[in-house]
């Protein structure tokens, strides 16, 4: 037998111990054959490993009778029969056996895969090989992670790229998640953006990356990567491939196991330079780099301004025409993939346009703007006291917390999107100036409409949005009217299209960029390494459920008296949706169903269903009345909290922030 393929570890105790029997009788026979004289401490050391007690058992003996009777020619049919069918059941393992080598092989590759270096893979796996039980593990990384030993790479655009693919991406998707292809059409949102690898040189990545419409939960994919000095020098050539394969899929479809599923670009979403490279159009520096209306800007202070609010929409028809010579560089290869709209499908998305653009503007303004607008130092610092305060009471959501205001060139796009749709108001009440405070309301409140799943008041944040730039001007000045507060005109259209604001926003493929980044283990030659890895990586798709973060905790307070006859277990945590409702502050806010507002103070269950016990507050209202009532985008100012009450989990319908006003 082969104890390199089949360890003695991994067999039943009843195959190792007829394992042991062979071997200790081959020895005795191998031992007769040479005159019958074995060296006693030879035969000292056979017997401490193959106690008799265990081995010489009635029917093994018999089956080496037969064996030497064999050997001497004496053996009928029917007990060569039998020999034959045990010693084959001890040559080959168990199926159970092979499925346990197999599973391990594929979490150990699965866990070399999570950023581990190749070296300590190397090292891990000649530790394990060491061991009889893990011989069978390969001596070499790339083997076990499959690493391809060529990439088609090619150098176009003054640096080089390499094309994974469309399909490829697709299919591996659909292979774990079949419920993809419930439907005949595949909706795609495509993001091309820049991405610096080192801050002492100019080495760049340009990814082509794509997600699911229809599928948030799944991260974005990569279909190619371009790595420069600088971005490609040619669109067309940058472009080329992704052009050849979105054609053929959108003629052909998507076959898979005797299906054609529909595949097409609902948007493309990119940030303003990208979108001026890719759809070759004016930079939004330009005079017409508006890519929805033809606004012609103005150059004040060194800067160019967008003052208008009323000028004409572009359209498709006229994009792909170039009527407007003024707002194109040239051709773009977009429009060679039929049927692509190069107005309605490039959207605005407001993580750059609004939290990087705007919302950055204005806490600049308040630090370090003009005299008009700035806050006074005093109000910076109790700016700074609220913002600490309320750094403990955020909910685990939240991946990072409030920083005080010295560190605002530092945050992050979630920073700012948490200050404008969250904190602000309570924030600001009382530090902003009437005036502005006000202003900066607006924003906030047509934001939270267009967040919204319902979109409702579509048009009355739309309305805001225009009040909003209008009055930007007055109060911080027409120079500061640039690209990003003009394109607060055009969101409430781009929602109106694609949906509410989260489905087209670029939050998820910065995240896919950051993870690509660490995939750069060594600056040399960055493309190959990051090919190879997202190969490796290919093998272990994330499932839709497995990306929901499940925490399910049984309490260790046992000895409480559970009201309302619940009869446990109880829990700490309880996943709901994509966020966690616990007992405790600052997670054990939530508004009910039925618009109730409760402190969960116990999580626990009753004939197999989960139920919560907390405090309803007795009172609420709307923190601020203008530009409208503020519970009409789920903003309450809550006082007194009752006496506990039973709610069924499934009656909560979201999660909360509780602030004191205290």
């Amino acid at each position: 037998m082969n104890s390199r393929r089949y360890p003695l570890a991994s067999l039943s105790q009843r195959r190792l111990r007829r394992l042991r029997t062979i071997e200790r009788n081959a020895a005795l026979e191998n031992n007769a054959a040479a005159g019958g004289n074995i060296f006693p401490e030879v035969q000292n050391h056979l017997a401490d490993i193959y106690p008799a007690d265990t081995v010489m058992e009635d029917d093994t003996m018999h089956m080496f009778e037969v064996n030497n009777e064999t050997e001497s020619g004496a053996e009928t049919a029917a007990e060569t029969e039998i020999s034959e069918m045990d010693m084959s059941e001890t040559d080959v393992p168990e199926a159970d056996d092979e499925e346990a080598d197999a599973d391990f092989l594929q979490k150990i590759s699965q866990w070399a895969t999570e950023g581990i270096s190749i070296r300590k893979v190397n090292e891990i796996l000649n530790i394990l090989r060491g061991h009889q039980c893990f011989a069978y593990l390969p001596a070499d990384s790339r083997t076990l992670l499959k690493t391809p030993r060529t990439m088609d790479v090619q150098n176009i655009g003054g640096g080089s790229y390499c094309h994974i693919g469309i399909e490829k991406g697709l299919t591996q998707l659909i292979n774990v998640n079949p419920s993809l292809i419930e439907t005949d059409t595949i909706r795609l949102q495509c993001s091309f953006d820049g991405l610096q690898l080192t801050k002492s040189t100019n080495s760049q990545l340009w990814p082509i990356l794509m997600c699911l419409t229809d599928f948030p939960s799944i991260p974005p994919f990569v279909v190619g990567i371009y790595h420069g000095n600088e971005k490609p020098t040619s669109c067309s050539e940058y472009l080329a491939i992704y052009v050849e394969e979105m054609r053929k899929l959108k003629t052909d479809g998507l076959q898979h196991n005797g299906m054609v599923i529909s595949v097409i670009v609902t948007c493309y979403v990119c940030d303003a330079p990208a979108r001026a490279f890719v759809a070759q159009i004016k930079s939004h520096t330009g005079y017409f780099g508006c890519g929805k209306c033809t606004i012609q800007g103005e150059y004040i202070n060194n800067r160019v301004t967008f003052g208008e609010v009323d000028a004409a929409l572009r359209t498709n028809e006229s994009f792909s025409l170039m009527v407007d010579e003024d707002h194109h560089v040239g051709r773009s290869p977009l429009l060679e993939i039929p049927e692509t709209q190069m107005v309605s499908r490039f959207a605005y998305e407001y993580m750059h346009l609004v939290c990087l653009g705007v919302m950055r503007k204005l806490l600049l303004a308040w630090m370090k703007g003009s005299l008009n607008v700035r806050m006074q130092a005093r109000k910076i610092n109790l700016l700074n006291e609220r913002i600490v305060g309320i750094a403990k009471l955020m909910p685990l959501e939240f991946a990072r917390k409030p920083r005080v205001m010295q560190e605002v060139m530092r945050w992050k796009a979630t920073e700012f999107r948490m200050f404008l749709v969250y904190t602000g108001p309570y924030l600001l009440e009382g530090i902003l100036s009437s005036s502005l405070f006000k202003h900066f309301l607006a924003l906030h409140y047509a934001i939270r409409i267009l967040l919204s799943s319902d979109l409702v008041n579509l048009d009355y944040g739309r309305t805001l949005l225009k009040y909003f730039v209008k009055k930007y001007e007055v109060l911080y000045g027409r120079e500061s009217m640039t690209y990003n507060v003009h394109g607060l005109l055009h969101l409430a259209d781009d929602c109106r299209v694609h949906g509410s604001l989260d489905r087209f926003s670029a939050f998820k493929f910065e995240s896919k960029l950051y993870q690509i980044k660490r995939l750069v283990r060594n600056p040399n030659l960055p493309l190959p390494q990051i090919v190879r890895q997202l190969h490796e990586q290919s093998f272990f798709p994330q499932r839709v459920h497995a990306m929901q973060r499940e925490i399910l905790r049984e309490n260790k307070v046992s000895h409480r008296t559970l009201p309302f006859d619940l009869e446990g277990p109880g829990y700490s945590h309880y996943p709901l949706n994509n966020a966690t409702v616990s007992d405790k502050a600052p997670n054990n806010c939530v508004v009910m169903k039925s618009g109730e507002i409760v402190v969960v103070g116990i999580i626990s269950s009753r004939n197999g269903k989960i139920y919560v016990v907390g405090k309803p507050f007795e009172n609420t209202s709307s923190f601020y009345e203008r530009p409208a009532p503020s519970y009409n985008t789920g903003i309450h100012l809550a006082s007194n909290l009752l006496d506990d009450k039973l709610w069924a989990f499934t009656d909560i319908r979201g999660k909360a922030i509780l602030f004191s006003l205290s």
